[in-house]
Parts: structure tokens; C-alpha cells; sequence
């Protein structure tokens, strides 16, 4: 993986639900990936482009934004 100076987390709160304990093995293992600090919460539906480049609203997605200073 590229390296990166932090992370911004953005997870379904449908996601917590379902997945109760699980979810902090989910976050520990995106921190094993990047070794990068973190933030993030739970939310309640995330907005994405989908591939044909519309926005659409996604759910029980868990998205990630990578920082990198220039």
C-alpha cells in the first residue's frame, strides 16, 4: 500500500449493528493495512459516485479517505 499520513473513516451505523463486536476487528485490521492515524464515525448512508459517475447513496458500505501531504 502507498504510504499515507492519516485516514478518515466513514462507516454504515447499519454496519454496527449488524456487525456489533466484529466491527472493531474491521477497524484494527484497516489500521494494520495503513499504520496511519485515524478518525472517523458511524453514519447513517454514504454518498458515492457509482460507475457510471452518477451520485447515488450506498449503504452498509464502510468508506475510507486517505490523507497524504504533498
Amino acid at each position: 500500500m502507498p504510504e499515507v499520513d492519516a485516514l478518515i473513516i466513514f462507516s454504515c451505523g447499519g454496519r454496527f449493528i449488524a456487525f456489533g463486536p466484529l466491527m472493531k476487528m474491521e477497524i484494527e485490521g484497516i489500521q494494520n493495512v495503513w499504520n496511519a492515524p485515524m478518525a472517523g464515525m458511524f453514519s447513517m448512508a454514504e454518498l458515492g459516485r457509482s460507475t457510471g459517475g452518477n451520485l447515488e447513496m450506498h449503504n452498509m458500505t464502510t468508506c475510507v479517505v486517505t490523507l497524504k501531504e504533498k
